[in-house]
């Protein structure tokens, strides 16, 4: 597993989280707003983040970071897993 604590803090270091987030959601085909509910947080959160209003926690950022992280490694493990039981 990655380590996404030293990743997100390494990224938010030279851009903002949403900026690391919005980079992290399209390199792994996600849509960022459903990233957002998915991993626990409210639209309302994704809506002010997108528009400027607040700038997110740090909390927060991880949080929906890992589910991005995390769902690519689900998709991949169970795509490898289907190729897996069609082999046998």
């Amino acid at each position: 597993m990655v380590d996404t604590t030293a990743r997100l803090q390494h990224y938010a270091s030279m851009e903002t989280y949403l900026e690391t987030l919005i980079a992290a959601a399209t390199q792994h085909n996600i849509n960022l707003k459903k990233a957002f509910l998915r991993s626990g947080v409210r639209d309302s959160t994704y809506y002010r983040a997108m528009a400027g209003h607040h700038s997110l926690r740090y909390e927060t950022a991880k949080q929906v970071y890992d589910y991005i992280v995390d769902t690519q490694y689900e998709t991949w493990d169970a795509t490898k897993n289907k190729i897996n039981e069609e082999k046998t």
